[in-house]
């Protein structure tokens, strides 16, 4: 999992989070990973001698060409957001799902794929918007990607 992530944060800090309009992005992470760590111990103890679900593979396989289509085309919602499905489906596969746990888990996440697909079409007008105004008065365009 290192392997293919790595690649994609560092691109992430360099690139896209270090505008001013996405610099908050590393700390939505970190807060994010912190309330994973905090509330793992509790999360695996619920799923202790869960039975695994097969289900896990369709959902592996969706993360993988989530990441090979967002990486070989730099759709950046596709490579970061893979990360996700590459999770539940190894824990799917390693702990079972929600239905096999002792209890409920108490959040479930709210991320719709109609959610993301709006979103990256809204990113995109806003940069194709951003581009004509920035043209239409003269201005020079300074690329923040490098």
């Amino acid at each position: 999992m290192a392997a293919l992530y790595v690649p994609s944060l560092y691109d992430l800090l360099t690139g896209i989070w270090s505008t001013d309009e996405q610099k908050h992005c590393p700390i939505v992470l970190g807060v994010s990973c912190w309330l994973v760590w905090r509330n793992w111990p509790t999360m695996w103890a619920r799923s202790e001698g869960a039975q695994t679900s097969a289900a896990g593979w369709p959902v592996v396989v969706v993360g993988l060409l989530l990441y090979i289509v967002g990486r070989s085309q730099e759709i950046l919602m596709f490579e970061v957001g893979s990360l996700i499905w590459l999770l539940i489906g190894i824990l799917l596969l390693m702990r079972g799902g929600a239905t096999t746990a002792k209890e409920e888990p108490r959040w479930t996440p709210r991320i719709t794929f109609a959610n993301l697909v709006a979103e990256i079409i809204h990113e995109d007008l806003k940069r194709a918007e951003r581009y004509e105004l920035v043209k239409k008065h003269g201005y020079k365009l300074m690329d923040y990607n490098g």
